[in-house]
């Protein structure tokens, strides 16, 4: 077994080390649900956001969510429910951008858009 890279701990998964983006997305979104000393918990955590408590392993968050592809991170397509399987993607930055609760969403027609859109 390879403990080179892990500190002496066992291999898992091989994403703890180097952080990789899928295992600091997972670190990020439970800090941001847990921590009061993240400065954006308000938002999240402070504001009901939680996540599902199976994601407490990183390995059940892998499987539900697979590897980031790169150039993504983590999104809630409902930016008022918390970090769920159903509730999450993998986004790019203007997709993150499109998604924010302090936009003002215009409606032509039968789509929904906001304004920068």
């Amino acid at each position: 077994m390879d403990k080179t890279l892990n500190k002496g701990r066992p291999k898992i998964h091989g994403h703890t080390h180097p952080r990789t983006p899928t295992y600091r997305a997972w670190e990020g979104l439970r800090r941001r649900c847990n921590s009061s000393k993240y400065a954006y918990y308000g938002n999240y955590g402070g504001r009901g956001i939680t996540y599902d408590k199976r994601w407490d392993r990183f390995e059940t968050f892998l499987v539900d969510m697979g590897i980031c592809p790169a150039g993504k991170s983590i999104d809630r397509k409902n930016v008022n429910k918390g970090y769920y399987k159903h509730n999450c993607r993998w986004a790019t930055p203007k997709e993150q951008s499109n998604n924010m609760r302090n936009n003002r969403i215009v409606k032509i027609g039968s789509l929904s858009l906001n304004v920068t859109q």
